[in-house]
């Protein structure tokens, strides 16, 4: 019954460290990402786009959020303190209910950003040569994505920009349409992704919990 209870404790423990240490390892990624992002956004934008910048801070301090809370599963894991674990249990739990409530905002919002995307680029397109940060950005955007202004090449009053131009000619689709068409075919993986994040998070929690009773129980192994 002992030797029962010591292997319980120790497949615990092992699954809880995993667990977290999967978590860490998904917001050390949200952390590099969100930073990449900024640093180019920071290149190219400017005050009037401070809506987006929030967003991607805000992707920033979730991924700083998770692997904090990772590491706190981790080192109560590790050195059998239920209190810490507790008091992680409980941020997991907040954490998650934060995640459903962001997924539900994102829901809502995903029209008034499309809207916000929609008008940066006009503004960005109006000022092409008014602005050099509003000229690298769209030179950027429409040789990535093989476009042109924001709703066509005529979107640009007087003179069309080099990269507007590929070698059969003027890119035909307008940057506004084609990154929508670019977000909304990959908005399914990135839903499976929230949703693996949320699963995720909820089995380390079970484990954590299951842990939890183990150690109250005077199982833990030294």
């Amino acid at each position: 019954m002992v030797e029962c209870s010591c292997c319980s404790y120790r497949c615990l423990q092992f699954f809880v460290i995993v667990f977290n240490a999967v978590v860490m390892l998904s917001g050390a990624t949200l952390i590099a990402f969100g930073s990449f992002i900024l640093n180019k956004l920071l290149s190219y934008s400017e005050e009037d786009d401070m809506h987006i910048m929030g967003l991607i801070v805000a992707c920033i301090v979730v991924g700083c959020v998770l692997f904090c809370i990772g590491l706190a599963g981790i080192c109560g894991a590790c050195y059998n303190k239920a209190g810490l674990l507790e008091m992680y249990a409980l941020l997991l739990v907040v954490f998650i209910l934060a995640e459903l409530g962001c997924g539900i905002a994102g829901g809502v919002l995903a029209e008034k950003i499309a809207n916000w995307i929609s008008e940066s680029i006009q503004r960005y397109v109006l000022d092409y040569y008014g602005k050099e940060v509003y000229r690298d950005f769209m030179d950027m955007l429409q040789t990535e994505l093989q476009c042109c202004g924001s709703t066509s090449a005529q979107s640009y009053a007087f003179v069309v920009p080099a990269s507007c131009y590929s070698g059969a000619g003027i890119y035909a689709e307008g940057c506004t349409p084609v990154l929508q068409k670019f977000l909304q075919s990959n908005l399914v993986g990135i839903l499976g992704v929230a949703i693996g994040f949320v699963v995720l998070h909820i089995i380390t929690g079970i484990f954590a919990c299951c842990f939890i009773r183990e150690l109250k129980r005077g199982n833990a192994v030294v």
